[in-house]
């Protein structure tokens, strides 16, 4: 395959700006599959320390809406910059780290595309483990979550704030769990005609 023909999926979030609903819904989807792939191929137990933090330059997609890992980058380390945005609260406050650190990084990302704005500003991290500590900034975050998310469409909201919880336990278990909640949304919407191969096509030839 060309190298034109695939993209870095934080380059398409900049350069689309922000996805449709159903793009979202598909993006989500196949993000939730390669990371069950790779739970199953035991990658999360290597990968997934305190350090690593999946984000969106962990991906590439192609105009097919096919995703995967970037050969060059399977997870952000938490000395770059930045790397909050898409951190779960176990791994800001060095906590025990299992896949549902992915499910709160799917949540955070599927964020990111349905409203065009990050999460968390990268340079505010008191915002992010607001989240940890639960005070009134955290719980501020957790309220705008859901407004913008229900605007973009309902259902959307339901799912990625349960995988945005500040608490392990309280996320869809596995990346295959969060998969069926997004999925039976995109079953609810028909046939898709809007999917992530039509964003990742339009950011390629922008």
């Amino acid at each position: 395959m060309a190298p034109t023909d695939t993209i870095g999926l934080g380059t398409l979030l900049r350069r689309a700006r922000r996805l449709s609903a159903a793009q979202t819904l598909d993006l989500g989807v196949r993000l939730c599959d390669v990371l069950h792939q790779a739970e199953q191929s035991g990658l999360g137990s290597s990968q997934l320390g305190g350090r690593a933090v999946l984000s969106p330059d962990t991906f590439e997609v192609d105009r097919h809406g096919a995703l995967r890992f970037r050969p060059d980058r399977h997870a952000t380390d938490d000395e770059r910059p930045g790397f909050r945005v898409w951190a779960a609260p176990e791994q800001l406050s060095g906590g025990a780290v299992d896949v549902r650190a992915w499910v709160f990084s799917v949540g955070a990302i599927l964020y990111e595309a349905a409203t065009g704005d990050p999460l968390f500003e990268a340079d505010t991290p008191p915002a992010a483990t607001a989240l940890v500590t639960g005070d009134l900034d955290g719980h501020l975050v957790m309220t705008s979550v859901r407004g913008r998310l229900r605007a973009v469409r309902p259902g959307l909201e339901v799912a990625v704030r349960s995988a945005l919880d500040p608490a392990p336990a309280q996320r869809p278990p596995s990346p295959e769990a969060l998969r069926s909640l997004l999925s039976d949304l995109l079953a609810a919407d028909g046939l898709l005609s809007d999917d992530l191969g039509v964003a990742a096509s339009a950011a390629l030839d922008a």
